[in-house]
């Protein structure tokens, strides 16, 4: 981008300043006062930077708003989208209901049930598969409630006061009147680890330097237990808690909707651009920033219904399957390494070796494995 330090000065400027450079920088014309007024107050709450500093945060700002505009959330989105400080940038985080706005600007209207469980009611609280007179998949919500309370909060997502979280995504083509349905169900601990991960997630945490077997230098979160009342998993953590089981949904509407991807890339994108400003009084666990394997052979319980949930969708879609097949052929053809396309791949995976004609595939890669038998 040109002259960044000036584009930096120019986005904090007047409302007419910032639209010259999003149209300039970005290809992003925009004419929209509320937008500006609410992008600038955030991005006046930064420090004094330095040029290397400004280069940065104009950066992170005009790359989160086009990922934004190429999924078709746009300026005119302004109330349903947050800016939110991190470090010394301000990136721009899609709500739900920008989300599914961008949806149906692009003809799918996107409705869904999201209930938080408590743990006295898993067994009775679930969404049931049921076939229609015309052959079609639906799935029903079973609940027969033990415990009523179901108001999503931090203290409450911290002491396991819930035992899942259950979604139904329903997509309507407003075109052809067709309609798709995909649900998944995430573990209490896998919504507090997942918020874990933020810079702002329910409890305080920051990146320390640690030293590897090796002798090398690398940095590791550190967690602690002491919940961070001023972070976004805190004030909004029904927002988040919604946002984080969606994208999981998300997964299979991806598969089957491949004019939804932008859409749901822009959606799903909120990089960490800095670490946090604070330290925490006490340490009690940390997570090793190292990349952990799948192991095909030994999968853990959610990987298992990852594998679950991709076998239903190439059930109801074979072509997907075999699709499938040959787009993990060609990365190991091209000599990407093996484990790292299993890391991303092996529910497909899994579910290919499964089929008679899709086995064949990737079949010489996999000799052996006895998931596939």
């Amino acid at each position: 981008m040109s002259n960044t330090l000036s584009v930096y000065r120019q986005l904090t400027g007047t409302p007419a300043n910032m639209f010259e450079v999003l149209k300039r920088e970005i290809g992003l014309r925009t004419n929209c006062i509320p937008f500006a007024n609410k992008a600038q107050t955030a991005l006046k709450t930064l420090p004094r930077l330095s040029e290397a500093e400004a280069t940065q945060a104009a950066n992170v700002f005009l790359d989160n708003l086009q990922t934004l505009n190429q999924g078709g959330i746009t300026a005119e989105d302004y109330d349903k989208v947050d800016f939110v400080k991190r470090g010394k940038t301000i990136t721009i985080s899609a709500r739900v209901e920008a989300f599914y706005r961008a949806a149906a600007r692009k003809g799918y209207r996107i409705t869904d049930s999201i209930i938080a469980v408590p743990k006295e009611d898993c067994d009775t609280t679930y969404f049931k598969e049921e076939i229609t007179a015309n052959g079609k998949i639906v799935y029903v919500l079973e609940d027969k409630r033990i415990k009523p309370d179901r108001q999503i909060t931090a203290e409450r997502i911290a002491n396991g006061y819930f035992g899942k979280f259950i979604c139904r995504l329903t997509v309507f083509n407003i075109k052809n009147g067709s309609q798709f349905m995909s649900i998944c169900e995430m573990s209490n601990k896998e919504m507090l680890d997942i918020a874990n991960t933020s810079e702002q997630g329910i409890y305080k945490s920051q990146w320390v330097e640690y030293t590897r077997q090796n002798g090398t230098i690398g940095k590791k979160k550190v967690i602690s237990k002491e919940l961070c009342t001023d972070g976004f998993w805190y004030k909004w953590t029904g927002e988040m808690a919604k946002k984080t089981i969606i994208r999981r949904a998300l997964k299979r509407v991806k598969e089957v909707l491949p004019e939804l991807q932008e859409t749901i890339y822009a959606f799903e994108k909120e990089e960490e651009y800095a670490e946090p400003e604070y330290t925490p009084p006490k340490v009690d666990f940390e997570i090793p920033m190292e990349t952990v394997n799948v192991d095909l052979y030994n999968l853990t319980p959610e990987q298992v219904n990852e594998c679950s949930e991709m076998l239903s969708l190439f059930k109801a879609n074979p072509k997907l399957a075999v699709d499938k097949a040959n787009e993990i052929k060609a990365l190991l053809e091209s000599g990407v390494d093996k484990q790292e396309v299993i890391n991303t791949h092996y529910a497909s995976i899994i579910c290919v070796l499964k089929g008679k004609t899709t086995s064949e595939i990737i079949g010489p890669w996999f000799k052996g494995d006895k998931n596939a038998k």
